[in-house]
């Protein structure tokens, strides 16, 4: 009989790992992120298992289920590995356009930048990852479940607090899979160098793939944009696993081990503490990601891809689902700068819905904007006439918006980088999203209204812009598959067509929501 962990000393053993991880390695990697992947998979996840097998008197080679296998079924297992990676990325891209949310949340400036950091990043997620995670779950605790519970129980549990272990939310539908493919490789095989190949192979595609991405190929977005690709990845894996179970025979069972009897909660309590543990980490992650503490304030903008002026015409529907009025919008490409130019005219309207109300009096607006071609502002001016007479404007002068009601003047100072009042709609459409899904900016709000001073005030302040996902939009001017943004209360939807590129086909300011009809 061969020996291995009980499975009260491998609950407890994923418990110490995971809280190790928590409370060390997630500190360790804040300070760098490819030696403290490192240092965690090594010291904190590997190294325990070693130590618990040591200390129980259990010889590595079976605890750990270090096995030879064959040259063939090594290869198909790396095979695996590449090509479960792109069904997986397939779940988590509809899973991040579902919920907003991404797979994984790392800023921009944890990524490497160099040639060196990029064979370090390597080492940390293809090598290290594979190595020392494989010696803990498919090594010290699925050896230990195999010998103590049936087939499918020894699979699924250890799967499941591999996927937990990730604390991810979004990201955990496209994990599972992945997790219950190797379990069953292991337990088939009865290897982890089978399982180590597998996860090789995953870990190996997608940290290239973001290293490819990192240094400015468009490979990545190319293939992950490919759906039948990614989609075939299951069809493929799918005819791989058929021949691992051609080259890999059916391991006989174990002989059933005896031990002193122990109670269900002695056994499991490690594991409902590391399920809360989960729900507290995720969580805190979630909330930190929608306040906006975790947001990257470096906003980056893609140039410009138009060469020819581009009209949009939308209708203004209120709260109620009236129209209410139309605005036509042109952007024109001028050498090294373009333009926006807004025209809008509203008709009065008075919404109530439960404790809100939204009320315009009719107004007429006029938006002209001009960029460089890095989508720096160099030109801003508004200006909007109520069906009453009175009058509002806004204009930049020499780093201050200027604004003007009924004819009395203000001035405020602006800081060095900003997001402006219906601009931003516009603009934000070229925002770089390699950075997360999460950016904050300073936002100029042209008239809020302060209680404290009882009139309205320009006001800037930081809004979180959340990049969620794509969604198809029926429209007057059609059907368009859309990919969504938010800028505090305001969304604006994109899309494309055959003859203008990318473009707002609809966005709410929080008052309207105006609607593409040509």
């Amino acid at each position: 009989m061969k020996k291995s962990l009980s499975i009260t000393s491998a609950n407890l053993l994923y418990l110490v790992t995971m809280l190790l991880v928590i409370l060390v390695g997630s500190t360790v990697q804040m300070l760098h992120l490819s030696w403290g992947l490192i240092a965690t998979e090594v010291v904190l996840i590997a190294l325990p298992a070693i130590l618990f097998l040591r200390a129980r008197k259990v010889p590595l080679k079976e605890g750990l289920r270090l096995n030879r296998i064959s040259l063939p079924v090594a290869v198909v297992s790396l095979l695996l590995g590449v090509f479960t990676y792109l069904f997986s990325v397939l779940i988590e891209l509809v899973m991040a356009n579902l919920t907003g949310l991404p797979s994984v949340d790392l800023g921009q400036a944890a990524m490497p930048q160099s040639t060196l950091q990029y064979l370090l990043y390597f080492v940390a997620i293809a090598i290290s990852a594979p190595i020392c995670e494989e010696i803990l779950f498919r090594g010290a605790i699925q050896s230990s479940y195999e010998q103590r519970k049936s087939t499918w129980f020894a699979i699924a549990v250890p799967a499941l607090m591999f996927a937990f272990y990730h604390f991810r939310l979004s990201g955990l539908p496209g994990l599972l899979p992945v997790a219950f493919l190797i379990g069953y490789i292991a337990w088939r095989s009865r290897s982890i160098f089978s399982t180590m190949l597998v996860h090789f192979g995953m870990n190996g595609f997608a940290a290239t793939i973001t290293i490819l991405a990192l240094s400015g190929s468009k490979f990545p977005t190319t293939l992950l944009s490919n759906y039948w690709i990614l989609g075939g990845g299951l069809a493929v894996t799918l005819v791989l696993l058929f021949i691992f179970i051609r080259l890999q025979t059916k391991p006989e069972a174990y002989e059933p081990v005896e031990e002193a009897p122990a109670g269900w909660f002695k056994k499991y309590w490690t594991l409902i503490v590391a399920g809360i543990l989960y729900a507290v980490v995720v969580g805190a992650t979630l909330a930190a990601q929608l306040s906006g503490a975790t947001a990257n304030t470096t906003l980056k903008f893609n140039p410009p891809m138009i060469t020819a002026p581009v009209e949009s015409r939308y209708q203004a529907v209120n709260r109620a689902g009236d129209v209410v009025g139309e605005m036509d919008c042109t952007i024109t490409p001028q050498g090294e700068t373009f333009t926006l130019a807004c025209d809008s005219e509203i008709e009065a309207y008075e919404v109530k819905k439960d404790n809100s109300t939204w009320i315009d009096e009719g107004h007429t607006a006029k938006l002209a904007v001009t960029w460089s071609d890095a989508f720096d502002l160099q030109a801003y001016s508004y200006e909007m006439i109520s069906s009453s007479g009175g009058t509002f404007s806004a204009f930049l002068k020499d780093g201050s918006l200027v604004t003007s009601a009924s004819g009395i003047e203000k001035s405020a100072v602006l800081p060095d980088k900003y997001l402006m009042d219906w601009e931003w709609a516009w603009k934000v459409n070229a925002l770089d999203g390699t950075g997360g899904p999460f950016f904050k900016s300073p936002y100029v709000y042209l008239s809020r209204w302060d209680n404290d001073a009882q009139q309205s005030v320009t006001l800037v302040q930081d809004e979180v812009i959340h990049l969620i996902g794509e969604e198809t939009l029926n429209l007057p001017a059609g059907e368009f598959k859309t990919w969504k943004q938010t800028l505090g209360s305001q969304t604006v939807w994109y899309g494309r067509d055959d003859t203008n590129g990318p473009r707002p086909v609809q966005f709410d300011d929080g008052m309207l929501t105006y609607s593409l009809m040509k």
